[in-house]
Parts: structure tokens; sequence; C-alpha cells
């Protein structure tokens, strides 16, 4: 029985990444495996593709605490959500 849960890249880099597929692209919904969640946007750091996205492009009013889900917003800043094949990297900031 492993003692740790959560990825290696995760754990000790506390940072996640996923190749964006149809469900992502289509709902803009990132769940972050970070534990304990993570309590605010502001404590993230996104990059899509190596690039770093303001947050304005990602929608903090719904982000639970409590579930993790980040939520991409097409509508902020003229930015649109990542599209399958993209990659996203959330660095968690300590």
């Amino acid at each position: 029985m492993a003692l740790i849960t959560a990825s290696q890249q995760t754990y000790y880099e506390n940072s996640f990444t996923v190749t964006v597929d149809a469900t992502i692209a289509g709902n803009g919904e990132i769940t972050l495996p970070f534990d304990p969640k993570v309590a605010s946007v502001v404590d993230i750091t996104v990059y899509v593709n190596g690039s770093e996205v303001s947050p304005a492009n990602f929608d903090a009013t719904p982000y639970n605490a409590s579930t993790g889900v980040l939520i991409f917003d097409p509508t902020g800043g003229g930015w649109t959500r990542p599209i399958v094949g993209d990659v996203v990297l959330v660095v968690q900031n300590l």
C-alpha cells in the first residue's frame, strides 16, 4: 500500500499537467489534484502550451475549493478555452 496517493509531479513539484481532451475542451473544466485543495485561483499559475495564462481567463467565481474544479472562461480577455491536444500545466504557488 503506497503512502503517497498523488502523482510524483503533483507531490514533489506542486504542479499538475493535463493534455486537453474533448471533455475538457467542451466544458473548460479541469479538476486540480492538489491535497490540500487550492483555496483560491490566486494560489496557482496556469500555463497553456508553455505560455502563462492571465487569471482573467479562468473564472474564479465558481471555483470550488472543496472540489478543486478550475473553469476556463472563454469570455475573459479575448481568449478562448484550450483546445484538444493543448497541454495545460498548473503550478501551485507556495
